[in-house]
């Protein structure tokens, strides 16, 4: 069920409160790499992480705020929902759910510059360590991350754990059988490299 509940300044946002709606659907879908990769796009939840990626400059698709909280000023989308308290339960994987959620896209493949260096994370597999490595490289003004058979950069604990850092650097991913040597030579990587890492999760 949807019903206008607000239009202003542009923003004309409406009501859902149904668990079964396509859309909740399709965003609890999201939790899922192989039904990110198919969709192209990810999931954010938080105030703060969210408005880490409006801050740098990321439109989103689709912007979701839970009906008891307010609607954060300059926060805009193709698609605006307030939604129930049960919906917003429904879409939130986290065990306290921060009542905002947002969808974007996942950005296009952009080429690696090894001459600008940056963080390698190699079968980083925990999502909450290969988060908390992509906020910590963002701190120290790295602006590329490579990914070699770690954890998809943009499942839900991975952007949980980088609060919002992420939108502020290049994510480079690939499989695990890519070699090391490519990163080496004029490339300033600093590199995190598990002896005995765990299987992939997502």
């Amino acid at each position: 069920m949807f019903r206008v509940c607000i239009q202003q300044a542009g923003l004309c946002m409406r009501y859902l409160e149904s668990q079964q709606n396509p859309l909740v659907k399709r965003l609890v879908s999201l939790q899922k790499k192989s039904n990110r990769s198919e969709q192209g796009s990810f999931v954010v939840e938080g105030l703060r992480a969210i408005s880490g990626f409006f801050d740098h400059g990321w439109e989103a698709q689709t912007l979701l705020v839970r009906a008891d909280l307010d609607w954060p000023t300059g926060w805009e989308a193709a698609d605006c929902f307030e939604v129930s308290a049960p919906v917003s339960k429904k879409l939130s994987h986290q065990q306290q759910d921060p009542g905002y959620l947002a969808e974007f896209q996942i950005p296009a493949n952009t080429e690696l510059d090894l001459s600008l260096g940056g963080l390698l994370l190699y079968k980083v597999s925990d999502p909450g360590n290969c988060g908390t490595l992509i906020r910590t490289a963002a701190a120290f003004g790295w602006k590329q991350v490579v990914l070699l058979g770690s954890a998809d950069a943009y499942g839900p604990k991975v952007i949980q754990s980088t609060v919002g850092a992420l939108a502020g650097v290049s994510i480079h991913q690939y499989n695990a059988d890519v070699s090391l040597k490519q990163f080496t030579g004029s490339a300033s990587f600093a590199a995190l490299v598990l002896e005995e890492a765990q299987p992939v999760q997502e």
